[in-house]
């Protein structure tokens, strides 16, 4: 789309002969057109593109005034896509987002060809969506948060007809889950609204006599257990709305328990003042959770309007939901993290510069440097000092920025200062790599990234089995205290002087541990990898 339209990108319905089957593009004109042009789609088996704009006078009895443009696709043969939509189906089911990627080529007037493809977080881009389109991690995973459909190869001043290829982009989420613990009255009416606001419903209750699909027909599962076994059988993720309205407040508490620890998006345990305050105290009391803990319980549940009724009070919470809900889904996008490498030293013990040794058909240097470009990080910044030129010289051709440390004698922790200095304002946090380290996967450092957006922790630490290693995330919140950190102590004086900032990241290999400094290293590694 283009200016004001009736829907949004990645608006999509499904017509048949007779018309309109599934879903919308918003009704009116635009609908109409689509659906017309469908018809003939559906007869003469011919995918169509197709433009519609909204920018009739006031006067026009049949056009639209919205004053904005939208592109639409109409896929004459979907089945040609099946193994595409049965990966996407499955992926829900497992309850993993991604993205699906249309890829629309106008061969002539009348012959277009989609390819499609569905990427999750951690698959790999097909290559041909690099090459010709330049698709990066970034971009995705943007994507996926955002939750922002659209072209991604539209040129800055569009005009649809001169697009030979389009790339589209369409994220796919699951369904939010919505957990009702109680199958009484405002279980049921919130089961209906839940259901009707798109959320996947599953109600759990210890009376068989009211969790029943008569009474809950919307449901998509049903547990009778007591509280504690339900929540067992149920998996609670980021994308999980628990709310619980049992039949009182034993089994209120029984239910908050259970799920307080939770990673759910929303917890919410109905009450009055007085009850939540009595559960909170006894909650502390016996240790069940910390008043942190306690504090992302939304109790009293529901949005402060004056309810009285049970549709009412549903209504109440069904808009608190919606309200946690959007405002994860309209939250900006984290921001961007930068991968450092640190490049500077002599490699005295090493007789030679290490970074320039041979690794796996490259230089070390660049191992390192390509693992990181093909993470989620933003952008890779090289600080160098000794051997400035050689290296500069030896990734060259690599995306990179690249900084020297004059400094660079004077140890590590004035290599990350200087490094620091060149990182804008905008960037949320670095990840210190060593140079040295090739053995480090790529998988590891969006480890590191995910956790910092998941946690919010400020220093992300990798470890293995008890000891701390390298590559080490720090949040730029810290920009200020790394420069004023002492030489002789280096980057392990932030760590003492923030514990509850750390996060200490289990990982399966020792190579966190590990760099190559000497030539008996450098063989032993050899060796291992080979």
């Amino acid at each position: 789309t283009m200016g004001s339209t009736p829907q949004v990108p990645g608006a999509v319905a499904i017509f048949n002969s007779s018309g309109i089957a599934f879903g919308t593009l918003g009704g009116g004109i635009l609908e109409a057109k689509a659906e017309r042009l469908a018809i003939e789609a559906i007869n003469s088996k011919q995918t169509i593109l197709h433009e519609i704009n909204f920018k009739s006078k006031i006067d026009d009895q049949s056009g639209a005034i919205c004053g904005g443009s939208a592109l639409f696709l109409l896929d004459a043969n979907p089945k040609a896509s099946y193994s595409v939509f049965k990966q996407i189906n499955d992926s829900l089911q497992q309850n993993t987002p991604g993205v699906l990627l249309t890829e629309i080529i106008q061969i002539s007037e009348s012959a277009i060809t989609l390819n499609r493809y569905w990427v999750k977080a951690d698959d790999k881009i097909p290559e041909i969506l690099v090459s010709q389109y330049k698709l990066s991690k970034n971009t995705l995973a943007e994507i996926r948060n955002t939750k922002k459909n659209g072209i991604l190869n539209h040129p800055d001043n569009p005009h649809y007809k001169k697009i030979e290829s389009i790339l589209f982009a369409q994220a796919t989420v699951p369904p939010p889950q919505l957990i009702i613990a109680g199958a009484g009255h405002i279980g049921q009416a919130l089961c209906h609204l839940g259901h009707f606001l798109g959320f996947e419903v599953t109600v759990l209750d210890n009376r068989p006599d009211l969790a029943t699909t008569k009474r809950f027909p919307e449901a998509s599962r049903l547990i009778v257990k007591n509280m504690k076994e339900a929540f067992e059988d149920v998996p609670i993720s980021k994308n999980s709305f628990v709310v619980i309205v049992t039949q009182g407040h034993r089994t209120d508490m029984e239910a908050l328990a259970a799920c307080i620890h939770s990673d759910a998006n929303y917890i919410g345990m109905i009450g009055s003042k007085r009850k939540i305050a009595l559960v909170h105290d006894h909650f502390i009391s016996q240790g069940i959770c910390s008043d942190d803990d306690f504090k992302r319980v939304h109790a009293p549940i529901g949005l402060d309007i004056h309810s009285v009724t049970v549709p009412e009070i549903a209504t109440s919470i069904a808009a608190q939901l919606i309200e946690v809900k959007n405002r994860e889904t309209k939250s900006s996008t984290p921001p961007p993290v930068w991968c450092m490498v640190l490049a500077a030293g002599k490699s005295t013990r090493m007789k030679q510069q290490k970074l320039l040794m041979w690794w796996n058909g490259q230089t070390i240097i660049e191992t390192v440097v390509q693992k990181a470009l093909d993470s989620f990080t933003e952008k890779v910044l090289i600080v160098t000092g000794s051997h400035n030129e050689e290296i500069k010289n030896q990734i060259r051709q690599m995306p990179v920025l690249t900084i020297k440390n004059k400094d660079f004698a004077n140890g590590m922790l004035s290599s990350v200062q200087c490094g620091i200095q060149a990182v804008p304002g905008e960037v949320g946090a670095v990840i210190i790599m060593l140079g040295d380290q090739p053995m480090i996967e790529t998988k590891l450092i969006n480890q590191l990234i995910r956790a910092w957006q998941e946690t919010h922790k400020g220093l992300i630490v990798p470890v293995w089995k008890g000891k701390r290693g390298h590559p080490l995330l720090i949040d730029l919140k810290f920009r200020n205290d790394i420069n004023l950190l002492d030489q002789n102590i280096g980057l392990r004086e932030l760590l003492l002087n923030h514990p509850e900032e750390i996060l200490e990241l289990d990982v399966a290999s020792d190579t966190i541990l590990k760099d190559i400094d000497t030539p008996e290293d450098y063989q032993k590694e050899l060796n291992l990898k080979v």
